[in-house]
């Protein structure tokens, strides 16, 4: 039984390091995304 539960939360830990991953890459494209948009418009 408890097995299965740590097995549970490993996987949920590891999906939740993709989703950070995920979502850090996102940020900084858009980081960069409006810094260049911010540079031509000035």
């Amino acid at each position: 039984m408890s097995l299965e539960i740590s097995k549970e939360l490993k996987r949920k830990a590891r999906s939740r390091e993709q989703f950070a991953q995920i979502f850090s890459y996102a940020a900084l494209t858009l980081i960069k995304k409006i810094g260049f948009l911010s540079r031509k418009l000035r």
